[in-house]
C-alpha cells in the first residue's frame, strides 16, 4: 500500500487556474511602455488561458526580461510558474524558481498561493528521485512555514498543514508529522477541506510507522466514518487488517478483508482484492486452519492468476497442505513454486520440499530402500535448487537441508560431515550455524570419528552456551568420550549434565543418568553405575525408562557379583513395565541371575513362569534354551531336547535357533544316538554356514561320525573344523578325534602326525595323557617301535594315574620281553597289571595276561618266587580268564624250579584237575599253543611225582599224557620219562621198552638219554656185551661228531659208561687175551672222552681212569 502520489496533486492544485486570467483596470499603464507590457502579458494570459502553455511561458519570460520592475512582474512570474507546473511532465525546478522571482515582491495579490506553490513544488522535486533530497525538502518545509507565519488564516493553510506533514514524514520525522496533519485536522471546518480524508490516512499511516497503532487504528475508523466514498477506504480496511494481523487479533482482520474482497462499487481494484484474499489465508493459517488458507491462497490463485500475489500464494498454500499433513499435496504445490523465477520462493519451496522428504525417512524403517530413495530425493532437490541459486532467509537452512539429507545415506556420511561443516564455517553469524555444528558433531559420531565429534562438541559449547541445542551437544561429547574407550571422561561429562543447575528438568535428563550409568560399567564401575542407577530411580518416571534403568542396574550388578541383588533389580524391571519391551528379558535375566546366586529352585521357577506367560515370546524360547542346558548340565538329555525343540521349531529367535540345534545334536549325541545326532548337526551345518557355533558343530558332527564308523565323513568334517584355525583345547579336540578317526582308517602315520601336534601345539590339553597314549600305539602300528617306547615311558613316567597306562606298561613289557629284559619286562608288567589290591578291573584280560606276562618275565629271570607270586595272582584275579590253565601250570614251573615238588605237584594236579573236567583232548584242542599247555602241565607233574619218587604218581601223569594227547611233541619225553619210572620201580623190562620206542623213533637229546639208560640198564644188570653197544649206538650215532651239544653230553657220558663196563669185563675176564682186550676197549673208550669231548664234566674222571688203567 503506497502513500498518494505528489503528481496527482498537480491537477488539484492547477484546477484553481482553470479560469481565464485577467488583465485588470489596475494594471494598464497609461505611458507607451506600460501598453506594451500590458499586451505582452495579455497575450501570455491569454495563451495560458486557452491552454497554449509553451506560447505562454514563452511570452510570460519576455514579459519578466522585458519589464522586471514592472508592478505584474510578480504576478508574470507567478503564473510562469503555473505554466511551468503544467507542462508534462512538470517542470518543477522551474516553476520553483518562477515563484521565487515572485516572491521577490513582498506584496501583491498572488503571494499566498506562489508560497504554497513553490512549497510544493520543491516538495515534488524533492521526491522525484529514489532518495529524498533533504535540502530542497527542508526548502519546501521552511516555505509553507513562512506562509503559515505570513497569512496565518490563508485560506492555503490546510495544504501547508498538509504539506509540511507530508515534507516532515518524508525526512523520517513521524512525529513532526502527524503534528502537522493534526494542525490541519483541528482547523475549523477541516472537514470541508480537500485535503481532510488525506490528512486522515496520512496521519493514520504516520501513527501505525511511528508505532501508534491505536491512535492509527482510530485514524483509519474516523477516515472510515467521514470518507466513506474515498479512494482511500479500501487501503484503509486493507490497513486496519493488518493492524489486527499485527496484534493476533485474527478473527477480527476477517471481517475487514472480507468487506475488501466482496466490495462490488469499485472502491477496490483487482490488487487490493487479491491482497486481502492473501491476507485472509494468513489468518486462517494462524488459526490453525491449514486445509481453509490452502484453500484461500489457492482461490487467489484461480481468481486473480496475474496477481503479484500468485507467487507467494503458491508458496503459502504448499506451506498450508504442508501444515495440514497434506505432504503429498503441499509437495505438488511446492514443485510448482519450484518451476517459478522467483529465486527467494523457489528457495523456500526447496526447503520445504526437502523437510517433505525427510519426514518420510522419518516414517520409514531404517536402513530400509524406501528410507534410502527418500534422503536420495531429499539431497536432490536440494543440491539442484543450491546449484541455480538461492535467495533469502531460507538459503542458508538448504544448505544445511542438503548435508541432514545426506546424513540419512550410510555412504554419504562422510559428505555430510564436510557439508555440516562448511554450514558452520560460511555462515558463522546465521541463526542455523549452532544446529550445523551440532549436526556435524552428531555425524562424526555416527561415522566413528569420536575425537573430531568431540572437537566439535566442544567447539558448540564455546560458541553457543546459552543455545537451547548446548545440552545435546554436550551429551555427544560425553558419547565420544564413551565411544572412544575413554569412559572416566564420559563419566565427568555426563555429571556435568546431570547436576547442571539449569538442565534439572531437562527431558533429557534420564537418557544422561542412563548413559552415566553404562560410562561407569565401561569403566569398571559396576558398583557406581548400579548406585546411580537406584540412587535416581525417581527420575525414570515412565513405566519403560524405568525398567530399562533397573535393567541396567540388574546388569551392574551382576558384573559385581552380586548376583541376588541383580536378581532382584531385573525382576523389579519386570515388574516396573511386565506388557514392556524388555520384560520378558527381564524375567529371563532375573532367571539368570538367580541361578548365579545358586538359587537353581528360583532360577527355573521364573523361566517356568516366563514360558507360562508368554509362551509364544522370543524370551520363553530363551528360557526353554536355558532349562534345556540346565538339563544338558545334569545329563538328563532327553529332558533337555524336550526344551531345545520348540525353540527350533518356532524359529522365534533366529539368533538362538543354531544354538539350540547344537545342543540338541549334543544331548543325542551323549543319548548315543548318533544317527540322530548326525542329522541335527547337519541342520546346524548346512543352514548356518556363517554362524560362530558353524565349527563345533563340524566338531561334534566328526565325533558322531566316527561313533557311527562313517570314517571319511568324520575326517572330512574333522578337517573342516581345523581350517578354521582353531586354537586350545579346541583344537586337540578335533586333533584327537582325527587321530582316532585315522586310526581307524589304518593311518596309523597320519594319526600319529595329528597327536603330535597336541603334544607340540597344545601342551596344556587336559587329556595329554591319553593324547600319549594314542601316539603311542600309533606310531607301533606304523613301524616306528622305538618312537611308540618313548611315548608309553612318557606315559608311565608322567601319568602315573592315567587308566591308559595299563596297556601302555603292556607294550613296553612285550617289547622288552622280546629283548629278553626281563627284569625291565616285570616292572612294565607289574605297572600294567596295578597294585595287589586291584584285584579287578574293567579290562580283566588285560589284567591277566600282564600278570602271566610278568609271571614268564621273572621266570625267565631266575626270580622263581616272584613268578610263582605273579602266576598266583593271576590264578586269582581271573579265574575264568582263558589263561588260567597257564597260570595254574606256571605255578607249577615256578615251584618245580625251586625244588618245591610237593607244592609243585599240587599245582599241576589243579590244572590237571581242569583237564580233566573240561576233557581236553588233542581232538578237542586244536590249537597247538594251548594242547602244549596241556601236555607240559601233565609232563611236568609227572616230572614233580617223580622228583618226590612217586613213581606209580608219575606213570599214571605220564600215561595220561599218551592217551589224551597221543601225538604230543613230548611223546619222546613221556616214554623217557615213564621207562624211567618203570626202571626205578625195577620193571627194567618196561623200562627198556619204553626207552627203546625212543631210542629207535627219535634222534633228539631223549633218544640218547634214552639209549644211554638202556645202555646203564643192562650195564646194571651186568650184561655188559649188551650194554657196551648201546653206549657206542650213542657215541657214535645221531650224527657223531657233528651232533648238537646236547646229544654230545650223552655222547660222553655213554663213552665214560662204556669205558667203566669195559673194566668190569676185564675183572671177569678169564684169560689174558681177554682181560688185554677189556683193557683195550676201556682205553680206547676213556681216549674217547679225553678227544671228543675233553670239556665234558667226566673228562678228568675219563683221564684218571686211563692212567689207572696203564698203571
Amino acid at each position: 500500500m503506497s502513500r498518494s502520489c505528489p503528481i496527482l496533486l498537480v491537477i488539484l492544485i492547477l484546477a484553481s487556474f482553470a479560469t481565464a486570467i485577467e488583465v485588470g483596470a489596475q494594471d494598464r499603464g497609461d505611458s507607451e511602455s506600460d501598453a506594451a507590457a500590458v499586451a505582452i502579458y495579455a497575450d501570455a494570459a491569454n495563451f495560458q488561458t486557452n491552454g497554449v502553455t509553451e506560447l505562454a511561458i514563452d511570452s510570460w519570460k519576455e514579459f519578466l526580461k522585458k519589464f522586471p520592475q514592472h508592478s505584474l512582474a510578480p504576478k508574470a512570474a507567478h503564473y510562469l510558474g503555473v505554466c511551468y507546473m503544467s507542462t508534462d511532465p512538470p517542470d518543477l525546478t522551474d516553476a520553483a524558481n518562477a515563484f521565487r522571482v515572485a516572491l521577490q515582491t513582498e506584496k501583491y495579490e498572488l503571494r499566498q498561493e506562489s508560497l504554497s506553490n513553490r512549497a510544493w513544488c520543491l516538495y515534488a522535486e524533492a521526491t522525484q528521485g529514489n532518495t529524498p533530497d533533504r535540502e530542497l525538502l527542508g526548502e519546501s518545509l521552511k516555505t509553507y512555514q513562512q506562509l503559515l507565519e505570513e497569512s496565518p488564516d490563508s485560506k492555503y493553510r490546510d495544504r501547508a498543514f498538509f504539506y509540511s506533514g507530508e515534507v516532515a514524514y518524508t525526512m523520517g520525522n513521524l512525529k513532526q508529522a502527524i503534528g502537522y496533519y493534526r494542525q490541519l485536522l483541528q482547523m475549523d471546518g477541516a472537514e470541508k477541506s480537500s485535503l481532510h480524508c488525506d490528512s486522515l490516512y496520512a496521519l493514520g499511516v504516520a501513527q501505525e510507522e511511528a508505532g501508534e497503532n491505536d491512535a492509527a487504528a482510530k485514524s483509519y475508523q474516523q477516515l472510515l466514518q467521514a470518507c466513506a466514498d474515498s479512494d482511500f477506504v479500501v487501503d484503509v480496511q486493507l490497513r486496519l487488517a493488518d493492524l489486527k494481523i499485527l496484534h493476533q487479533q485474527f478473527r477480527d482482520a476477517i471481517p475487514l478483508l472480507q468487506t475488501v474482497i466482496d466490495e462490488s462499487d469499485g472502491l477496490s481494484i483487482d490488487d487490493d482484492k487479491a491482497l486481502a484474499m492473501f491476507r485472509l489465508a494468513f489468518c486462517e493459517a494462524r488459526l490453525s486452519k491449514p486445509n481453509e488458507a490452502a484453500q484461500g491462497y489457492e482461490r487467489l490463485i484461480e481468481t486473480f492468476p496475474t496477481s503479484r500475489f500468485v507467487p507467494a500464494s503458491r508458496l503459502a498454500a504448499a506451506q498450508s497442505y504442508y501444515q495440514a499433513g497434506q505432504s503429498d499435496r503441499a509437495a505438488e504445490k511446492f514443485r510448482a513454486v519450484l518451476e517459478g523465477d522467483d529465486r527467494v520462493a523457489s528457495t523456500e519451496a526447496a526447503h520445504w520440499l526437502v523437510r517433505i522428504a525427510l519426514s518420510k525417512v522419518s516414517r520409514s524403517s531404517a536402513g530400509s530402500s524406501e528410507a534410502q530413495a527418500a534422503a536420495e530425493s531429499a539431497f536432490e532437490i536440494a543440491s539442484q535448487q543450491l546449484a541455480r541459486g538461492t535467495e533469502g532467509e531460507y538459503a542458508v537452512a538448504l544448505q544445511l537441508d542438503a548435508a541432514e539429507a545426506l546424513s540419512y545415506q550410510q555412504d554419504k556420511l562422510d559428505e555430510a560431515l564436510s557439508s555440516f561443516e562448511a554450514v558452520a564455517s560460511d555462515h558463522s553469524e546465521s541463526p542455523l550455524a549452532p544446529r550445523a555444528v551440532y549436526n556435524a558433531a552428531y555425524t562424526a559420531l555416527q561415522l566413528g570419528r569420536h575425537d573430531r565429534a568431540l572437537e566439535l562438541a566442544s567447539d558448540f559449547a564455546d560458541r553457543y552456551a546459552s543455545n537451547p541445542l548446548a545440552p545435546d551437544a554436550a551429551f555427544i561429547g560425553a558419547e565420544a568420550n564413551l565411544l572412544s574407550g575413554k569412559p572416566t571422561a564420559a563419566v565427568d561429562a555426563y555429571r556435568e549434565l546431570i547436576e547442571n543447575p539449569v538442565y534439572r528438568e531437562n527431558r533429557q535428563r534420564a537418557q544422561w543418568i542412563m548413559r552415566s550409568a553404562i560410562a561407569l560399567q565401561a569403566a569398571d564401575e559396576p558398583a557406581k553405575a548400579a548406585e546411580m542407577i537406584q540412587q535416581n530411580l525417581a527420575e525414570f518416571e515412565e513405566p519403560s525408562e524405568k525398567a530399562d534403568a533397573l535393567m541396567l542396574a540388574g546388569q551392574a550388578e551382576l558384573k559385581t557379583g552380586d548376583a541376588a541383588a541383580a536378581a532382584i533389580s531385573f525382576q523389579a524391571s519386570r515388574d516396573a513395565s511386565p506388557d514392556g519391551a524388555q520384560g520378558d528379558e527381564a524375567l529371563l535375566l532375573s532367571g539368570k541371575a538367580e541361578m548365579a546366586a545358586g538359587n537353581r529352585e528360583a532360577a527355573t521357577k521364573k523361566w517356568r513362569e516366563l514360558i507360562s506367560t508368554a509362551p509364544e515370546t522370543q524370551s520363553a524360547d530363551q528360557a526353554r534354551y536355558q532349562l534345556g542346558q540346565l538339563a544338558s548340565g545334569e545329563e538328563n538329555y532327553k529332558a533337555a531336547i524336550k526344551q531345545f525343540d520348540p525353540v527350533i521349531e518356532s524359529g522365534r529367535d533366529p539368533a538362538l535357533r543354531p544354538f539350540a540345534l547344537y545342543g540338541k545334536g549334543w544331548a543325542q549325541m551323549s543319548l548315543h544316538e548318533h544317527a540322530q545326532a548326525a542329522e541335527t548337526l547337519s541342520r546346524v551345518i548346512d543352514d548356518f554356514p556363517q554362524h560362530p557355533i558353524f565349527d563345533d558343530a563340524l566338531l561334534a558332527r566328526g565325533i558322531t561320525y566316527r561313533s557311527l564308523e562313517r570314517y571319511d565323513q568324520a575326517a572330512s568334517d574333522l578337517k573342516r573344523f581345523l581350517a578354521t584355525m582353531p586354537e586350545g583345547e579346541r583344537l586337540g579336540h578335533a586333533l584327537y578325534e582325527l587321530a582316532l578317526v585315522q586310526q581307524n582308517q589304518n593311518l596309523p602315520g597320519p594319526a600319529a602326525a595329528s597327536l603330535r601336534r597336541i603334544v607340540e601345539e597344545v601342551p596344556a590339553y587336559p587329556e595329554m595323557g591319553n593324547v600319549i597314549y594314542e601316539l603311542g600305539w600309533s606310531l607301533k602300528e606304523a613301524g616306528e617301535a622305538d618312537a611308540a617306547m618313548e611315548q608309553f615311558e612318557d606315559l608311565i613316567a608322567s601319568y602315573p594315574d592315567n587308566p591308559m597306562i595299563s596297556e601302555a606298561a603292556y607294550f613296553l613289557g612285550q617289547r622288552q620281553y622280546g629283548e629278553e629284559q626281563w627284569q625291565a619286562a616285570a616292572k612294565s608288567f607289574a605297572i600294567a597289571a596295578g597294585p595287589e589290591s586291584q584285584a579287578a578291573t574293567s579290562d580283566n584280560e588285560l589284567l591277566e595276561k600282564s600278570l602271566y606276562r610278568m609271571g614268564w618275565s621273572l621266570f625267565k629271570s631266575g626270580d622263581y618266587p616272584g613268578a610263582e607270586a605273579a602266576f598266583v595272582r593271576q590264578y586269582r584275579s581271573a579265574s575264568d580268564g582263558p589263561l588260567i590253565l597257564d597260570a595254574m601250570m606256571m605255578v607249577g614251573e615256578s615251584r618245580f624250579k625251586q625244588n618245591q615238588f610237593e607244592e609243585a605237584l599240587k599245582a599241576y594236579t589243579k590244572a590237571r584237575e581242569k583237564i580233566v573236567a573240561d576233557d581236553d583232548t588233542s581232538k578237542t584242542v586244536r590249537d597247538e599253543a594251548e594242547r602244549q599247555v596241556r601236555e607240559l602241565t601233565l609232563l611236568h607233574g609227572g616230572q614233580s611225582a617223580a622228583q618226590i619218587e612217586d613213581w606209580q604218581a608219575a606213570i599214571q601223569w605220564y600215561d595220561e599224557l599218551r592217551e589224551r594227547f597221543p601225538a604230543t611233541t613230548y611223546l619222546s619225553q613221556v616214554f623217557y620219562e615213564t621207562g624211567f619210572a618203570y626202571q626205578q620201580t625195577g620193571q627194567d623190562e618196561r623200562a627198556l621198552q619204553l626207552y627203546g620206542e625212543v631210542a629207535d623213533n627219535y634222534r633228539n637229546a631223549v633218544a640218547a638219554r634214552a639209549r644211554f639208560m638202556m645202555g646203564e640198564i643192562y650195564f646194571a644188570q651186568k650184561e655188559y656185551a649188551k650194554a657196551i653197544p648201546e653206549f657206542q649206538r650213542v657215541m657214535y650215532g645221531f650224527g657223531a661228531e657233528q651232533a648238537p651239544a646236547e646229544i654230545k653230553n650223552w655222547q660222553g657220558k655213554s663213552a665214560f659208561e662204556a669205558g667203566r663196563c669195559a673194566e668190569s669185563l676185564f675183572d671177569i675176564a678169564k684169560t689174558g687175551s681177554a682181560k688185554s682186550k677189556a683193557r683195550g676197549f676201556a682205553t680206547r673208550f676213556y681216549q674217547y672222552v679225553i678227544d671228543k669231548h675233553a670239556d665234558h664234566e667226566l673228562a678228568v674222571q675219563a683221564k684218571e681212569r686211563l692212567q689207572a688203567i696203564r698203571g
